[in-house]
């Protein structure tokens, strides 16, 4: 069973080039409202995002442009 299962964390299978917009892959707001919910509305770390902050974290981490 666990065979079958391996393709899907491959990232060989799901790598895109570097250069291609869809390899960035944000957190949907679906998620982000009820998180901030929880939260009290706001939320103060984002490990993980672009430049502009699109979760509004008061704090964050992301790549240089």
């Amino acid at each position: 069973m666990t065979q079958i299962a391996l393709f899907r964390f491959d990232n060989k299978l799901r790598r895109r080039p570097g250069n291609d917009a869809a390899q960035v892959h944000l957190t949907p707001e679906y998620v982000l409202g009820p998180v901030r919910a929880v939260l009290g509305g706001r939320i103060e770390l984002d490990s993980c995002t672009t430049a502009d902050n699109p979760v509004g974290a008061d704090t964050f981490y992301a790549l240089p442009r």
